[in-house]
């Protein structure tokens, strides 16, 4: 687990250093390997989209940015390999684009298609309630009504959150995080697949535990 996990930090720290070049070249040869021509054109013109709309994470910078949903749905492709839908790549891709994007409403569903506009409604979460105890199990509950791949979204989306956790120097918000994904995201996790919810756990259990050494070497201090 511990080289596994330093693997994927290192990923990480790469793509907030030098943006998603990386990842993009990556994740795009899968693409050209195993879908069809004009899924590779529907992908390119996705990651245009991204950049060109994606400009309002605070602290990272269009190409910082779109690392994660790139890494997301790789994640995603991953754990339904070899019958991943091309669809589910493209949800992945666009699943926090109104949380981030400069589109209102209205031109975020001309962007992304009704369908794929309904869904990553349902996946946007209200900053303004993010620790909200009530908000947070009404959240999930509309999550667990969607589809299986649209669950499993959702889960890489915070997996892939998880390998930086440790960065945040807010324990408070780091305790709250790992809170979040016990309550919530395991239950959902466990829907997917066996195999998805025991690797899911061990990285989970991990980060826990590397989160309270660090609390406990703080106190010490």
């Amino acid at each position: 687990m511990k080289n596994m996990y330093n693997e994927m930090r290192k990923r990480r720290h790469t793509d907030i250093e030098n943006g998603h070049e990386c990842s993009l070249n990556l994740f795009r040869q899968i693409i050209l390997t195993n879908y069809s021509t004009e899924c590779c054109i529907q992908f390119d013109n996705i990651i245009k989209k991204i950049l060109l709309f994606c400009t309002n994470h605070i602290g990272l910078n269009p190409s910082q940015y779109i690392a994660h949903p790139i890494r997301v749905a790789d994640l995603v492709y991953q754990y339904q390999y070899p019958n991943c839908q091309f669809y589910d790549i493209e949800l992945a891709l666009f699943h926090n684009f109104l949380e981030v994007s400069s589109a209102n409403f209205e031109e975020a569903e001309k962007i992304l298609g009704a369908k794929i506009f309904r869904e990553v409604k349902i996946l946007t979460i209200d900053r303004a309630k993010r620790w909200d105890g009530i908000y947070l199990k009404e959240y999930y509950n509309a999550i667990e009504k969607c589809p299986r791949s649209t669950k499993l979204i959702k889960c890489c989306d915070k997996m892939d959150n998880l390998f930086l956790l440790q960065d945040n120097k807010n324990t408070k918000i780091q305790k709250l995080y790992l809170k979040e994904i016990q309550n919530f995201v395991l239950p959902l996790a466990n829907q997917i697949s066996e195999n998805f919810y025991l690797d899911f756990c061990n990285i989970f259990i991990y980060v826990d535990e590397i989160v309270n050494k660090t609390k406990q070497n703080e106190n010490k201090e």
